[in-house]
């Protein structure tokens, strides 16, 4: 489990640069670093340090339950002989986002899944950098240490690569579910788009058939019957429980648009 108090303790509103010239800037895969900690900057430019360390608040809640979940889905499984499946943090937690209302809080207000994964994805980096810097240190005087030091100093250098790869892996899983939302708007844009040809198709055939034969019917009448006449291609293209209504709607304003250019 991390400490939001990492948030607080290093400047991670200031450029990639500033944040490893505090632990040492020829710090191993420093580019990978870099990489790491714009990539989650991007998406938290308009957040103040004060909100950031509030969302890792929330986000240390969130991940103390979904390891909770994880753990009772765990045990269930194993009791009943099925197959163990471990799931990546974003994973355990991305179903719990809209229980727990994290998108709410007065701290950290309108968040989005997205911004909470960028704030781990600086967590995990933050708290690699920490583990390789308190490595280095050892490792530079490694005849002082004590043996316990000595036993946990391999341990380190494994720790901070491993939190490094967890921020890649988070930033890839962002990465994902942006796509996901682009290919899905683009979905939804195509779909508007046929939709409305499928209604002024509609619209046409119906100003089309008043125009010709219901110039003396009222509006709401002319609907009727045209709704009789093209019944088939208009329960195919509204979704209506009233559809009489709206035909008798688009007749309106084409009368009153035809009236108009007389």
């Amino acid at each position: 489990m991390f400490d939001p108090e990492i948030i607080r303790r290093n400047p991670v509103k200031q450029s990639a640069e500033t944040i490893l010239d505090k632990f040492n800037r020829t710090i191993p895969y420093s580019l990978d670093y870099e990489y790491a900690i714009w990539q989650a900057q991007m998406r938290l430019g308009s957040r103040s340090q004060a909100e950031l360390a509030a969302g890792a608040v929330h986000l240390r809640e969130l991940l103390f339950h979904a390891e909770e979940v994880e753990h009772d889905r765990l045990v269930e499984k194993m009791e009943a002989g099925e197959e163990l499946i471990f799931q990546s943090d974003p994973s355990k937690f991305t179903a719990l986002f809209q229980e727990f209302d994290l998108d709410q809080q007065s701290d950290f207000p309108d968040a989005s899944p997205t911004e909470y994964f960028a704030i781990l994805a600086m967590v995990y980096t933050l708290e690699s950098l920490e583990s390789q810097f308190k490595a280095d240190s050892w490792g530079d005087q490694i005849d002082k240490l004590n043996a316990v030091q000595q036993l946990q100093l391999p341990s380190l250098n494994t720790a901070a690569q491993q939190r490094l790869l967890d921020a890649h892996s988070l930033i890839a899983f962002i990465e994902g579910i942006e796509f996901e939302s682009i290919f899905r708007k683009k979905n939804a844009a195509r779909a508007n788009r046929a939709k409305n040809q499928g209604y002024e198709k509609l619209k046409n055939r119906i100003f089309e058939f008043v125009d010709s034969e219901c110039t003396e019917l009222s509006n709401r009448k002319a609907a009727q019957v045209s709704y009789l006449q093209l019944k088939e291609l208009v329960d195919n293209t509204l979704n209506s429980d009233d559809p009489e209504h709206q035909i008798a709607k688009w007749i309106g304003a084409h009368r009153k648009g035809s009236n108009k250019t007389k």
